[in-house]
């Protein structure tokens, strides 16, 4: 997993390690943001379920590895989950389907 960072912030943010290929985590320093505590940013990718690579998460599931890593940094700071979490909505549509009709540009959107 990759990210990246604006050069004028770089000095404030750290790469936590984490062995675990799908995610990221990155502590945003209190003292260089004026903040009273740390900021964690854990950022995850999930194996769908029907994934080619969902075998390969034999001993230890995805979800096992956010909440393990969560628990190192918690205590240190605020946290933040954030990346592709891979959530079904079991029978319904995974996007909307028909709201055209439903959503007018006056109410401040715009079909694109």
């Amino acid at each position: 997993m990759v990210c990246f960072v604006r050069e004028e912030i770089s000095k404030g943010v750290e790469e936590v390690s984490w062995k675990f290929e799908d995610g990221i985590c990155l502590k945003l320093c209190k003292d260089f943001f004026g903040w009273e505590k740390h900021l964690f940013v854990l950022s995850v990718y999930m194996i769908p379920v029907n994934s080619t690579r969902a075998d390969l998460d034999v001993d230890v599931s995805c979800y096992d590895h956010l909440v393990e890593q969560m628990a190192v940094v918690s205590d240190r700071g605020n946290v933040i989950v954030a990346g592709d979490l891979n959530a079904r909505t079991g029978e319904q549509q995974e996007c909307l389907i028909g709201i055209e009709s439903e959503v007018k540009e006056s109410d401040g959107f715009v079909i694109i």
